[in-house]
C-alpha cells in the first residue's frame, strides 16, 4: 500500500510542477544510500511515461576505506540489474587525483578502458573538506552533463584533450540529485543561523534553471522515502559519519530537528517546505523590482565598473535602496560576501553628504566614489602578498604600499608557525597569532588570513597544493613577490594555469633600503 501511495504521490507531483516534458535526458547522482536510490527507482517507474533518459554517476571519494568500496560495488550492481549505464569517478584527496571509468550497460569494467575513460582532474583544494568535496561533486556533475561524457579536465571545466564529435554531441538536459523535505529543514536553519537573508532562507530550488539541477523528492519526507524502500525490498547504502553529529548539519538533524518535532511542532519540517515556497515566490517578485529600478537608474557597466545616475537613485523608494546596492555590489564581485549592512549605511552617509567634493569609500574590494552626478563603482584589482612578517619595519610597510598602488585591495598571507619553522628552520620569534596582529594594525592592509598547513604529502604534486591553495581560494589578479623572496616564478606560473587563473600577474616589487631594513639583519 505505502509503495503504490508513494508511486502515485510522486507521479502527481510530477505533473503539478510540470518537472518533466519529455525527452529530457538526466545525470542522476547516486551515492548508494537510499536518498539517491529512492529517486532511481521512481525515475524508473516514470521513464517510459516521460520518455527519460538516465545516466547515473557515482564518486567514491575514497575517504571511508573499504566502506567506499562497498558502496561502488553497491552502485555497480544496482545500476546491472536495473539496466542503467553508469559512471564511476574516483577522488583521491592525498594526490589531488580523480580517474573516471566509462560504464556503458555496465558491460565494461576499468580494465577495458579506452583514452577517454582514464584522466586524471586536478583539484582546487579550498575550504573545509566537505566544500570540496561538493564543489567536486557538482563540477563532475555539470561536465558530464554539457558533454555528454566526463572530460578529465580541470575542475574549471578545460578539457583536457577534445571529445571525439559523436561523444561531444550527447549532451543532457538536467542534473538530478536525491534532497528531500528533511535536507531542506536543515539547510533552512543551517542559513538562518548564519544570518543569511532571504536569498539563503528560500531554500533548495526544485528546479534550479541556472545550474540546471532538478530535486524531484524535495516534496517527500526521509520517513516515506525509507518506507517505499523497505515496502519494495530495495536495499541501499548506510554511510556512518552522517550519525557524527560534531557537523553541524548532523547535530541539528538528530538533536535539533527532533526536539523541535516534539516539542513544539510536529509538523515542523512540511512547514519549512510551505514557508521555503513561498520566499522563492517572492524572491522572484523582488528580483523582478530590483531589476526594473536598477535600469531606470544605470549609466553605464561593464565588468569593473558600474556608474549610476545620483539624482535617480535619490528618487528609489526606501525599501528598493539598499536592494539595488547589493545589486550592483554582486554584479561586480560575483557574490555578497564580506558585504554587511555597515557598508550600506558607509554608502548612503556618501550620498546624503552636503560636501562639495568628490567622497570615496572602499571596502570588500569594491571602491565607491560619489562626484554629486554620477556613482561610481568600481571593482578593485585584489593583490596577494606572503611573508612571515615576524618584526615589522619601514621596509615590510613600503612592501605593503607598493603592493597596494599595484592591486587597490591587499590581501596579506601570514605564515603558519609550523611553515616557517619547515623554511627557516627556527621558530619565529613572535606566534601566527601576534603578527598577524601587528599586521592588521598597521593600517595598511584590506584582509589578513593565515597560510594553509602543509600536509605531510610526500609527493611534490600534494605539498605544491598545500603551499599554494590559498592562492586558488583568494584568486588574486595580481601576486606581489618581495625583491628577495624566494619563489619559483615559472612553477607559481604553472601553478595558477591549474587553479585556471592564468590572467593572474605575478610581479617582483622593488627593495626599500635593504641595507638597513632586511628582517635577516634586524634579528641578529
Amino acid at each position: 500500500m505505502m509503495r503504490s501511495n508513494l508511486i502515485k504521490k510522486f507521479k502527481n507531483f510530477l505533473w503539478r510542477e510540470g518537472m518533466f516534458s519529455g525527452g529530457e535526458k538526466l545525470v542522476v547522482g547516486i551515492s548508494g544510500g537510499a536518498d539517491s536510490v529512492c529517486l532511481v527507482k521512481l525515475l524508473l517507474v516514470v521513464k517510459d511515461k516521460f520518455d527519460l533518459e538516465l545516466l547515473l554517476v557515482h564518486i567514491n571519494y575514497h575517504l571511508r576505506g573499504e566502506d567506499s568500496d562497498s558502496d561502488e560495488k553497491f552502485v555497480r550492481e544496482f545500476a546491472k540489474r536495473e539496466g542503467l549505464e553508469l559512471e564511476v569517478v574516483d577522488y583521491n584527496e592525498s594526490n589531488v587525483k580523480c580517474q573516471m571509468s566509462n560504464v556503458f550497460d555496465c558491460g565494461i569494467n576499468t580494465e577495458t578502458e579506452d583514452k577517454y575513460a582514464k584522466k586524471e582532474m586536478r583539484v582546487v583544494k579550498n575550504g573545509n573538506l566537505e566544500e570540496r568535496l561538493r564543489d567536486f561533486r557538482y563540477k563532475v556533475f555539470e561536465q558530464i552533463r554539457t558533454r555528454g561524457y566526463f572530460s578529465g579536465g580541470s575542475t574549471t571545466g578545460n578539457p583536457v584533450v577534445e571529445p571525439p564529435e559523436d561523444v561531444k554531441s550527447n549532451k543532457f538536459d538536467w542534473i538530478a540529485v536525491g534532497h528531500h523535505q528533511d535536507d531542506q529543514a536543515e539547510t533552512f536553519l543551517l542559513n538562518l543561523f548564519r544570518g543569511a537573508g532571504i536569498d539563503g532562507l528560500k531554500g533548495m530550488l526544485l528546479k534550479d534553471k541556472e545550474k540546471k539541477l532538478l530535486r524531484p523528492l524535495l516534496n517527500f519526507s526521509k520517513k516515506e522515502i525509507l518506507d517505499f524502500l523497505q515496502s519494495i525490498g530495495q536495499k541501499w547504502r548506510e554511510d556512518k559519519s552522517n550519525q557524527d553529529i560534531s557537523f553541524l548539519r548532523n547535530k541539528i538533524r538528530h538533536q535539533l530537528i527532533p526536539e523541535i518535532e516534539k516539542e513544539y511542532s510536529s509538523q515542523f519540517k512540511q512547514r519549512v517546505s510551505v514557508t521555503t515556497k513561498q520566499l522563492q515566490e517572492y524572491q522572484i517578485i523582488i528580483k523582478k523590482v530590483v531589476e526594473e529600478n536598477y535600469n531606470k537608474i544605470i549609466l553605464e557597466e561593464d565588468l569593473t565598473k558600474v556608474v549610476l545616475d545620483v539624482a535617480k537613485y535619490k528618487k528609489l523608494p526606501t525599501e528598493v535602496k539598499p536592494l539595488v546596492f547589493r545589486q550592483v555590489i554582486k554584479n561586480l564581485k560575483g557574490d555578497l560576501r564580506n558585504i554587511t549592512g555597515g557598508n550600506y549605511q558607509e554608502f548612503q552617509k556618501i550620498i546624503q553628504s552636503t560636501k562639495g567634493k568628490k567622497q570615496k569609500i572602499s571596502f570588500g574590494g569594491i571602491e565607491i566614489e560619489n562626484n554629486k552626478k554620477e556613482i561610481i563603482f568600481r571593482r578593485l584589482k585584489k593583490c596577494l602578498v606572503f611573508g612571515t612578517f615576524d618584526i615589522l619595519h619601514p621596509g615590510h610597510l613600503n612592501f605593503f604600499e607598493q603592493a597596494k598602488r599595484k592591486g587597490g585591495f591587499l590581501t596579506v598571507v601570514v605564515a603558519r608557525d609550523e611553515n616557517v619553522k619547515k623554511i627557516k628552520r627556527k621558530i619565529p620569534r613572535n606566534n601566527e597569532k601576534k603578527r598577524r596582529q601587528v599586521v592588521k594594525e598597521c593600517g595598511l592592509v584590506d584582509r589578513i588570513v593565515l597560510g594553509n598547513k602543509w600536509g605531510n604529502n610526500k609527493d611534490r604534486l600534494g605539498e605544491k597544493n598545500d603551499r599554494y591553495r590559498i592562492i586558488a581560494k583568494e584568486r588574486p589578479d595580481i601576486i606581489c613577490l618581495g625583491y628577495d623572496q624566494k619563489v619559483d616564478v615559472k612553477e607559481l606560473k604553472n601553478v595558477l594555469r591549474e587553479f585556471d587563473l592564468k590572467d593572474t600577474e605575478v610581479v617582483r616589487l622593488k627593495a626599500y633600503q635593504p641595507e638597513k631594513y632586511k628582517s635577516s639583519l634586524l634579528t641578529l
